[in-house]
């Protein structure tokens, strides 16, 4: 009796494994399809022949990102926008940073997937509220910044993807230094977005070794890299495609910036507010909000 149902709890497992596969085919088939959409209406080509062509710099910086797969730029962010988010963080207290209320539940769970095309983790831990502090009007503040920050973000994503682009995620955050043992990004992971995405991570304050630098594993030599920078510093990388992770902070908390940038037609240099946490659109060409 016991053996018979181990042989069907086995072949409800082989049955699920199956159903999965064919799940993620689907998947990257579209997650395909989408990128090469994108391509085809690009209109990025014109920039690699008049403006990246003369520019040495931005000529190295696209190879160097197209082979590894990241890119560091220093000083990103100028003293003036730093200190701009860092004393606006000052006056922040626990009401104005994420709680249990805004993550999103499952009632609209069809409706937002199938009509709003939107999906959201309805499964997010709670336990993350313990380990990061997240800016709930996160995008009030980017836009009050001294340089127009969604537009530098994506100015500088079309010339490294050769593709128009969107952020579909913005986030300001803290890394708490509250002596975690691990955290929930600080194990090897990739992140569940098309290949040819890729964030962009913006320190807002100087990282060490010890401070809680992103980690990554090469595409190359899959060696790890550490990036410990001043503030200001943003590095490009292709986040489902590279191993990385966030070390744990034990000198201080670390706060950064943190965009998700798509490929897409239309470019959206506006991010509305108000979506709940955690939130991103994909495959969505045209939608521009």
């Amino acid at each position: 009796m016991i053996n018979k149902l181990i042989k069907k709890l086995n072949l409800l497992e082989r049955v699920k494994y199956r159903i999965y596969k064919v799940f993620y085919l689907i998947k990257d088939l579209q997650d395909n399809a989408y990128s090469h959409l994108s391509d085809l209406y690009s209109y990025t080509f014109l920039k690699n022949i008049f403006i990246i062509k003369n520019d040495k710099k931005l000529t190295n910086e696209v190879a160097f990102f197209k082979k590894n797969s990241f890119l560091v730029v220093d000083n990103f962010l100028d003293k003036k926008t730093v200190d701009f988010f860092l004393d606006s963080l000052q006056k922040f207290d626990n009401k104005d940073f994420i709680d249990s209320s805004d993550l999103a539940t499952s009632n609209n769970i069809f409706y937002d997937r199938t009509v709003k095309n939107l999906d959201i983790n309805y499964n997010f831990p709670e336990k993350v509220l313990s380990e990061y502090n997240h800016v709930r009007n996160c995008h009030d503040l980017i836009n009050n910044a001294p340089v127009d920050l969604f537009a530098t973000v994506i100015n500088k994503s079309e010339y490294l993807l050769n593709s128009r682009v969107s952020i579909e995620v913005s986030e300001i955050y803290e890394t708490l230094s509250n002596g975690d043992k691990t955290k929930t990004n600080s194990v090897w992971h990739h992140d569940g977005d098309i290949y040819k995405s890729f964030k962009v991570l913006i320190y807002l304050n100087d990282v060490g070794a010890n401070d809680g630098a992103l980690k990554i594993k090469s595409k190359i030599n899959h060696q790890e890299i550490e990036f410990i920078g001043t503030a200001g510093t943003a590095i490009f990388f292709k986040n489902s495609e590279l191993e990385h992770l966030g070390s744990l902070p034990e000198n201080k908390s670390r706060w950064c910036l943190n965009f998700k940038v798509y490929p897409k037609i239309i470019s959206s240099k506006v991010i509305k507010g108000g979506k709940p946490f955690n939130y991103f659109r994909r495959r969505n060409l045209f939608r521009n909000v």
